[in-house]
């Protein structure tokens, strides 16, 4: 055997370099779990932007009738301030 050889044996007749097998599925292991924990995650985002949809949604409504009763408002301000306009050139 050369000197270069990974599977060596040295003290206690361990080799110099560890099996990589474990290490592998070690990491496709982590792996699993962090794909998981972002499918959760994910889960949990979607379900939160579904909430906020929503909320905006209810938002827009509110808003539209604010505008539509603004725009009536503005519709009365204008007849009254045509009939103090004509009852103030009347009186003078």
């Amino acid at each position: 055997m050369s000197n270069d050889d990974p599977t060596k044996v040295i003290g206690d007749n361990l080799p110099a370099t560890p099996p990589t097998q474990p290490t592998i599925e070690t990491v496709l292991q982590r792996i699993n779990e962090l794909g998981e924990t972002l499918r959760a995650e994910i889960s949990e985002v979607r379900i939160g932007q579904e909430t906020i949809i929503e909320q905006l949604s209810q938002l827009n409504a509110k808003i539209d009738v604010l505008n539509d009763e603004m725009l009536n408002l503005k519709a009365e301000q204008k007849r009254h301030g045509k009939r103090i306009d004509g009852l103030e050139r009347k009186a003078s």
